[in-house]
């Protein structure tokens, strides 16, 4: 239903829902040369996330969930 972002920079935590339009919203937010996203691989969850970084130049990692855990 949603997707939980955290900047480590800033320290701030946002919940965003998982629809294309809000993604979209919070994608436009972020600065191509400056940021860079790691997620964990949720199979169909994390498909709309992945598209509209991908389309916006945003570069990011896909990570398998047991690896993350531990991090």
């Amino acid at each position: 239903q949603w997707l939980d972002f955290f900047d480590e920079t800033s320290g701030r935590l946002r919940r965003v829902d998982n629809q294309a339009d809000a993604i979209a919203a919070y994608v436009a937010g972020l600065d191509p040369s400056r940021d860079f996203v790691v997620m964990e691989a949720t199979g169909v969850h994390d498909r709309l996330l992945r598209h509209a970084l991908a389309k916006a130049g945003v570069p990011f990692s896909r990570h398998n969930p047991a690896h993350t855990h531990h991090y």
